[in-house]
């Protein structure tokens, strides 16, 4: 079958699965409070809100609201679709890498199934989109990477790199990596010429330019800066940076009682544990392999891994949380695939984490379930 055939069966699977009970919570759901008033701003031609980031997602969240209403569904649908479009932007970007369609395949299940996907493309949140663009962003440079000629492979990497800036300014962390990377292919490629490069940085910022129109672009950016920087205080879901690979302290974005029931229904922005701390020793393996055994492709997952998890230790921001983690738990999706790609034991690997899925189920859809239920799934006193 025709692997882009294949990524989207695969995505559009996800996407139904995404989409079932998508209504629920009914009220805004964790941050969406800050979110969708912004998106619906824009439909009413009003003034703009959440001055703290650029305006790409809150447009994107519009069009749903424009599409289907201004109602669960409509808040969240287009974020359901840009989950399902992230998981096709791993399956490819899988394929490339490993060069074997059955890897790809494992990649893509296990992304499934680390239930941070499924919980992000339920709610209006700017890193579902953000973490999307930067997916494809790194699987057309990789295409490109790997060939050297094909330019306008590397300026769509630029386009997406561009795209996901306007979501969150978070991302020129790994669009700059990337830069750092053509840079030094340039000094060493002769195939690599100076257009490449320069063409590379313009796009990306004209992309991220258009994205503010009709808008003082200039006038934008200095809100954006003020903004981030008053963004202080405490939160009782906070955390620090270094947690995050451990998932000390996951998220209940939801907990909403059902009228006239003893019931709740509870969304909880958890880790499958198999792939969030198995990923931990995935990532020494790959460590191995990259450098006692010099492989390109593990210093590659590696690399991608590390950018989304420690450029949060030097982003100037007072508060931080585990959700921040949703792009490094993507790219171990990747590290896990390098390390169990020469051993069957990746299909047993694979099928024990979708059990892990449908086990943390209930809590991750907000399907109804009793409160003294939920022991079972908040396994450590940091869970609660």
């Amino acid at each position: 079958m025709n692997n882009w055939i294949l990524a989207f069966l695969i995505s559009f699977t996800f996407w139904g699965l995404s989409l079932t009970n998508i209504g629920q919570p009914q009220s805004y759901n964790f941050d969406e409070f800050h979110y969708i008033p912004a998106a619906k701003a824009f439909l009413d031609k009003g003034p703009i809100l959440n001055t703290e980031h650029p305006p790409l997602a809150k447009i994107i969240i519009a069009q749903g609201i424009l599409l289907l209403g201004d109602n669960p569904m409509g808040w969240r649908m287009m974020s359901s679709l840009f989950g399902a479009l992230t998981l096709a932007g791993i399956y490819l970007w899988s394929l490339n890498l490993f060069a074997s369609q059955r890897s790809a395949l494992f990649a893509a299940i296990i992304t499934a199934a680390n239930q941070m996907l499924f919980v992000q493309s339920r709610i209006a949140m700017l890193d579902t989109f953000m973490a999307a663009f930067l997916v494809w962003a790194a699987y057309t440079f990789s295409f490109w990477w790997r060939h050297r000629e094909k330019n306008y492979v590397l300026f769509l990497s630029s386009f997406f790199f561009g795209l996901a800036t306007a979501t969150k300014w978070f991302s020129v962390m790994p669009m700059g990596v990337v830069g750092l990377l053509l840079l030094v292919a340039f000094f060493k490629d002769k195939k690599v010429r100076l257009s490449a490069v320069i063409g590379f940085i313009l796009i990306a910022f004209i992309t991220y330019a258009i994205t503010f129109y009709p808008n003082n672009f200039l006038h934008a950016q200095f809100v954006i800066w003020e903004s981030q920087q008053r963004v202080t205080g405490t939160h009782p879901y906070a955390s620090s940076w270094w947690t995050w690979p451990l998932q000390i302290r996951p998220i209940w974005y939801s907990y909403e009682a059902i009228n006239g029931s003893d019931l709740i229904r509870p969304v909880i922005l958890i880790g499958n544990p198999l792939i969030i701390w198995g990923g931990i020793i995935a990532l020494f393996y790959c460590g191995w392999l990259a450098f006692a055994k010099r492989s390109s492709v593990a210093r590659e997952v590696l690399l991608a891994y590390l950018v989304c998890l420690f450029s949060w230790a030097i982003v100037p921001r007072k508060l931080a949380f585990f959700y921040y983690y949703y792009p490094a738990a993507l790219m171990l999706s990747l590290v896990l695939t390098k390390a169990l790609e020469k051993t069957k034991l990746r299909w047993i690997f694979a099928g024990v984490s979708v059990l892990f899925f449908i086990y943390f189920y209930p809590v991750l859809s907000s399907t109804p379930v009793k409160p003294e239920s939920l022991s079972r799934w908040t396994w450590f006193s940091k869970w609660i």
